[in-house]
């Protein structure tokens, strides 16, 4: 019989605190224990509610792009991005365009978006005539990397920058 003991005392324990819950819930001041608007609240600054700027993307990094420019040929290129937290940029690449090696530098202005896009702006010079490129990005992971599309014309490329 002590072997059901326990088990039914524990039951009626449990039995007792929820009916105290239920006859004592009138008593609690409305609003004392607020616990749904902190919960709101931590959702309003939860993923996809980040606010960016030029300085989310400040210092280095290293990145690997790789597409092809139409009727010409394939590219593909690593590149250290050094940018400096008030709208410019300098880098270095080095890689391949239509089998042939380049290596440039290249520098110009960038734009961060309060919603974390943006786009930056050079001249480049790797297939003959000087053109002016425009690459639009995400900013992802606070700044710790960001996923990049050449949105010039004749071209689908496309890269990815991780924080160095």
């Amino acid at each position: 019989m002590t072997m059901f003991t326990k088990p039914i005392v524990r039951a009626l324990c449990l039995s007792a605190v929820f009916a105290l819950g239920f006859l004592f819930r009138g008593m609690i001041a409305p609003n004392a224990a607020i616990v749904v608007p902190d919960a709101q609240a931590q959702g309003e600054r939860g993923p996809g509610s980040r606010r960016c700027s030029s300085r989310t993307l400040m210092g280095a990094y290293g990145v690997k792009f790789e597409g092809l420019r139409v009727g010409i040929g394939p590219i593909a290129s690593v590149s250290r991005f050094t940018f400096d937290g008030e709208g410019n940029f300098n880098a270095s690449e080095i890689g391949r365009f239509n089998g042939s090696a380049v290596q440039r530098s290249i520098s110009g202005q960038y734009t961060v978006n309060e919603d974390c896009t943006g786009f930056l702006n050079f001249i480049s010079i790797v297939s003959g005539q000087p053109t002016n490129v425009r690459g639009d990005f995400v900013v992802v992971q606070g700044g710790q990397e960001f996923f990049l599309l050449d949105n010039s014309d004749n071209w689908v490329a496309n890269g990815v920058g991780k924080k160095l």
